[in-house]
């Protein structure tokens, strides 16, 4: 597979980023939330699709190549 610029250097600012905390990621999750409250930015949680029992035994059925 040809290597991508664009992912190596994800890769590579993600890697920097978790060894900051020591790859903890309690540290980085905490990291996150306070940059995001300083942020300024409002964050909007939506709730969660109510769950259809029979979609997901639909697609169990298909994926499983009954």
């Amino acid at each position: 597979m040809k290597n991508d610029p664009i992912i190596e250097e994800i890769h590579q600012l993600r890697d920097e980023y978790a060894s900051e905390f020591d790859y903890n990621l309690d540290a980085m999750f905490h990291d996150l939330k306070q940059k995001e409250r300083k942020s300024g930015w409002k964050v909007v949680a939506r709730a969660p699709k109510p769950f259809n029992s029979e979609s997901a035994s639909n697609l169990t059925k298909s994926s499983s190549g009954r």
